[in-house]
């Protein structure tokens, strides 16, 4: 075991990113100049103490989970770290925690690896100030636009010939396609600046449920889609509305926009003192699966929808399950592409009802 820590100081001294290794209490055993560079701390400082040096900015159960990860289960933790430097200045760090097995396969100590990201998040957040400052501005304009179209289609201004209504018709479509984009744009910009504020009300799940599939019953008609929405537990929950709306909207709206003509969605909402559970399954085009790694990548859109549907921006899943994780809840899918009986795809979604965190 000794030679090969000899072999990982050798390795690691000279690395850019922060690299410390420790035993199994987290006693610092090796820290390399990287280290030093980004908590501001001495090399002597470092050595023999703990992590938490320049650490204990995150709430406690962020390090019960990080240490039951790589304690208990000795599985690979990674995320991001809020720590502070010797200055008092707080960063953001990127971290992954291993760790690390003697030759007869015991547990004998972690290696951490930090990367500091704290550039590439103050980035972030300028961007998503510069989006959300925009979208507002954009969003004016376009709601007149709406308004009017609106009005001219009525007829409230004066009586329309087909072709006319036809061109109208298209301005709408093409409007309100902006104003989704826009609303999307907002909802993940409010998200990403911490300003999505919780509004928790007593809601009536199957009122909602219906209420969103009635918004997408056109498309349901043309499409001859056999859809269903079934419920258990109890029907109403104390909730932020806007959330559980969010969620739906983007969920059943995909399941009917990548389902085939004849082809099914079912909707299931459980309901219990601890979590909501939501599933949404279809028998759409599925998620192949060179792509289900990065589905919830903001801006990404499966391979196998290309040019069959224009109208999506790649944001519903992004924005759906950083809504989620800020709730402490989880979200994922199964998928089958090629299978003819069992084509399709089921999204999963479970909220803990006490922990709302945004």
């Amino acid at each position: 075991m000794k030679s090969n820590f000899q072999k990982f100081k050798l390795a690691a001294e000279y690395a850019p990113i922060h690299i410390i290794f420790t035993d199994l209490d987290g006693k610092i055993l090796y820290a390399n100049k990287a280290v030093g560079d980004v908590t501001g701390y001495e090399r002597s400082e470092i050595i023999g103490n703990n992590p938490r040096l320049w650490g204990r900015q995150m709430p406690p159960e962020f390090y019960k989970k990080l240490w039951k990860t790589i304690k208990k289960d000795k599985k690979v933790f990674s995320g991001e770290i809020k720590n502070k430097r010797k200055n008092g200045e707080l960063y953001v760090a990127l971290a992954r925690i291993a760790p690390a097995l003697d030759e007869e396969g015991n547990l004998a100590g972690f290696v951490g690896i930090e990367q500091d990201i704290t550039k590439e998040k103050q980035v972030d957040l300028a961007k998503s100030e510069f989006v959300n400052l925009t979208s507002h501005e954009l969003k004016n304009p376009l709601s007149i636009i709406y308004l009017y179209t609106e009005m001219l289609l009525k007829e409230k201004l004066g009586k329309l010939n087909p072709k006319q209504k036809k061109s109208l018709q298209k301005i709408m479509h093409a409007n309100k396609k902006m104003i989704n984009l826009i609303n999307s744009l907002l909802n993940v910009s409010k998200i990403e600046l911490g300003k999505f504020i919780n509004e928790s009300k007593i809601v009536n799940i199957s009122k909602v449920t219906k209420s969103i599939i009635k918004e997408f019953e056109p498309k349901i008609k043309e499409k001859k889609i056999i859809m269903k929405a079934k419920y258990s537990g109890d029907n109403s929950i104390l909730i932020d509305p806007k959330f559980l709306i969010i969620i739906l909207q983007n969920l059943i709206s995909n399941a009917v926009k990548y389902t085939q003509k004849s082809g099914r969605v079912l909707v299931e909402i459980s309901y219990d003192s601890k979590k909501l559970d939501i599933k949404v399954s279809d028998t759409g085009y599925g998620i192949p699966k060179k792509d289900q790694g990065r589905i919830f990548e903001k801006m990404y859109r499966a391979s196998n929808i290309s040019g069959k549907d224009n109208d999506g921006s790649g944001l519903g899943l992004y924005m759906i399950k950083s809504l989620i994780n800020h709730k402490g809840g989880k979200i994922w899918f199964s998928s089958k592409e090629r299978s003819r009986k069992n084509k399709g795809t089921t999204f999963y979604v479970e909220i803990p009802i006490s922990g709302n965190r945004i």
